[in-house]
């Protein structure tokens, strides 16, 4: 009927299916004892220095040093951990804001970061608003629908925002309120 929204059904057939993006990915992450055993050997050998700058060596390679900057998005991919004292709840996210001079690689930290998360979204300040970053609301006929922006799709995982000082003042503002 013209206005209205069609009604579709949808069937699916196959042989295997796989749900991707669990809230859980704890099932999906399980290796097996080889690489374990690999794992273990080499914390076994290297002691925690050198162990940490292999690490960072291989986060990025093509970035040439910045190992405080990829420390801290090591420390912002593993996350912390969530305490409650009493009411005050400390959040276990951590939050990393990039500041630097044009060329030195920080676009490429950042795809870096996408890349080892298992659950990441990639965006741009250009263009970006504040329905586009939380959630946006669309009429489509007599109904509202509701459309998840970057940072709900990035739940549980990381969200990249290139180029944020472009990003409007009054947008900005939600984007504090979500990392709240």
């Amino acid at each position: 009927m013209a206005g209205t929204r069609p009604i579709v059904e949808l069937a699916l057939v196959s042989n295997n299916v796989e749900i991707l993006n669990k809230k859980d990915f704890a099932r999906g992450n399980q290796i097996n004892t080889e690489t374990l055993n690999l794992f273990k050997n080499f914390w076994r050998k290297t002691d925690c220095i050198s162990g940490g700058a292999i690490l960072l060596q291989s986060v990025c390679p093509n970035v040439f040093q910045q190992f405080e900057v990829k420390l801290g998005l090591l420390l912002s991919l593993i996350g912390g951990v969530a305490e409650s004292m009493g009411d005050i709840k400390i959040r276990g996210q951590i939050h990393m804001l990039m500041v630097g001079e044009p060329g030195t690689g920080k676009s490429q930290l950042l795809r870096s970061a996408a890349q080892l998360s298992n659950r990441s979204v990639m965006t741009t300040g250009i263009g970006s608003t504040s329905a586009g970053l939380t959630v946006s609301a669309f009429k489509d006929g007599s109904e509202y629908i509701l459309e998840a922006g970057a940072l709900v799709l990035a739940d549980s995982g990381i969200c990249t925002i290139d180029e944020f000082s472009i990003i409007k003042p009054e947008d900005r503002g939600s984007v504090h309120e979500a990392m709240e």
